[in-house]
Parts: structure tokens; sequence; C-alpha cells
């Protein structure tokens, strides 16, 4: 952070001391946001400006004492410089309750002022380090599965990993190319994010990884995060929650408001491609069967391949559709719940 970013607010009842900070914070080039003589004053000013640092009198005038106002404000995680002519242990110990980064003695000079500026200035630059790296971390876990991220995080880099046995799930909205047509690209964006939304939603619930979104084409998959024997259970719920909430959809007059829904069981290599973007996929067969079980199943209905009906009979009612054509697999057995 650069002196000329940092924003400092001054709250001092003495007159000749705060015009003395006020000097004191010009030459050094950092920023004035106000200066005031009261708690009353000094929370109003806090909550409208947000200062970066507080240079705070503990005897001030008003209501609340410095320590009183730090302590109100310390949800806010806003640095306070205490500067004071009390230096017994009583008072300082109240400074404590604050987000105290330092505790000044009058008089002060500028040197030591300087000194406990810039480890303000460290300390909001550490902790504004750590925000982002949580950011970054929440976005990681939520479009790479945990065992590809705690790889990524530990060796820097993570090997494709086979799994034997995982449920795919497609979906895919009917008559979505005449329906874009009939719409505005932000209103058919609008009716996408709406609906992705509670997928997400659906899908997380559920136990399921999202890998992406092609177009009106959704596509997650169960099993992958950790050994889950029961992934074909979790892709079925929710299927069938997918479609309960589309169904929810027509009545509520949306645009979106029929779908296929295409379920397999089968192995899939899983990992990163790309450097600059990295993005996470999978491939195999099991992937092709699943879309080609979605494409072509039945508007409404959660469409489930043999291979998953054989895991999931004595779980569901499930209702034999009979052998289907599905081009490049020939007859396929397709199920439906």
């Amino acid at each position: 952070m650069e002196n000329t970013d940092l924003n400092i607010l001054i709250v001092e009842d003495n007159l000749s001391f705060s015009l003395e900070l006020e000097m004191l914070i010009d030459e050094m080039g950092y920023q004035l946001v106000d200066s005031v003589d009261n708690s009353e004053r000094a929370l109003e000013i806090i909550h409208s400006k947000m200062p970066d640092l507080i240079l705070m009198d503990i005897d001030i005038n008003g209501n609340l004492s410095g320590t009183q106002v730090g302590e109100k404000i310390k949800h806010l995680d806003i640095p306070i410089i205490f500067t004071t002519s009390f230096d017994d242990e009583s008072h300082y110990k109240d400074a404590q309750d604050s987000n105290i980064i330092g505790y000044l003695i009058k008089p002060i000079s500028k040197f030591s002022l300087k000194t406990n500026i810039d480890m303000a200035i460290k300390n909001i630059a550490s902790k504004k380090m750590k925000k982002e790296k949580e950011k970054v971390d929440d976005l990681l876990q939520n479009i790479l599965p945990e065992r590809t991220l705690r790889d990524l995080k530990e060796k820097g880099t993570t090997e494709p990993i086979k799994y034997e046995s995982v449920s795919i799930l497609f979906t895919d909205f009917v008559g979505f190319t005449k329906i874009s047509e009939n719409l505005s690209p932000s209103i058919l964006v609008k009716e996408l994010d709406y609906c992705y939304k509670t997928f997400d939603k659906i899908i997380d619930n559920n136990n399921l990884e999202k890998i992406k979104t092609i177009g009106d084409s959704y596509m997650a998959i169960a099993g992958l995060s950790k050994e889950n024997t029961h992934h074909f259970q979790d892709a079925i719920k929710a299927g069938i929650e997918l479609q309960e909430f589309i169904k929810e959809c027509e009545k509520e007059g949306r645009p979106l408001n029929k779908m296929r829904v295409g379920i397999h069981t089968g192995p899939v290599v899983a990992g990163i491609v790309g450097t600059d973007r990295l993005a996470f996929d999978v491939w195999g067969d099991a992937v092709n069967t699943a879309k080609r079980i979605e494409s072509y199943g039945h508007v409404g209905q959660v469409s489930i391949s043999e291979d998953t009906y054989n895991l999931a009979k004595e779980f569901f009612l499930i209702q034999y559709r009979g052998e289907v054509n599905v081009k490049g697999k020939g007859l396929v057995k397709m199920y439906y719940l």
C-alpha cells in the first residue's frame, strides 16, 4: 500500500495536539479523512467513510472513551493507534479489546508515529492478501474436486486421475434454439443464470461436482471428491430435484421450462488442462454415453442407462423404457424415473 492510499482518521479533543498530528500526517504523505473531537462524531465518520487507520485518544469528549469506541467498531477490523497520556496497565489492557496496532504515550515523536503507521500498513496489506487468498481458495473449491485441489496446493501440479466408477449427469433444455431466437440476449442470459444458480445448489446439496456448462447443457458428476459408493443415488436424487425445479419454472411461466436429464455410470479419467486458464474436465466413453442417454431421453423425466439401473434398482422405483437405437451405440437399454 502506497502512502497516498492510506486514509487516516484522527479522534482527538486537544486542538493543538490534533493540529500537530495533522501536520505530521501531511509531512509523511498520508491522507487525512477527517479530524473529530468526540466519540459520537467519530462513530459517524467511521461508518460513513471507513478509514484505513484511526489515531484515537483514549480520553475523548462524548459518551464513550476511545477504548470503548474501539471495542464498538472491532467487527469492522480497522486498525487503531491509541494516543494517550495514560501509561498505566489498566488503560492499556482496556485498549486490547479493540483492533489495536499501537499504543503511544504523549508527547509523540514523528519517528514513533511513523513506525506505528508502517506497522499498520503491513497489517492492512497482510489482511488484504489473506482475504484475496481466501477468495481464490473459495473459487478453486467451486471448480475443482477436493483431491485435485489438494494436489495442486501441495505439489503445484496434478496428475490425471482414473475413477473406476462415477455417475455422470447431463441436462438439456428442450427447444432452446427457438426460445433463444425470441428472447433478447440479456433476458436469455438472465434466465439461464436463474436456472443454473438453482442447479448449482441442487448439485452441491447432493454431493455432485459441477463440471461445466455448454450453452444450455449442464454437466455434473457424482463420485469424484471422495470415496463414494452411493454416487449413483446422489446423481439420481439430483436429477429428480432438477426436474422438479423445472416443473416449478413451467408453473411460473418462465421460458426455460422443459428439460431432459440423463445419467450413466462408468469409468472416467479426470484432470486439469491448460496453463493460463486452468480447466478441470473429464473424459471417457462413459461421458459420451451419459450425453446420449440425455439426448435420447424423454422430456420431464430422468433417464438412466442400464449400468446405472443395475446399481439403483433396489433403491428407486424405475421403469423400463425399452431398447433405443442410439447413434454411435446401437441398441441401448434405457430406463426412467
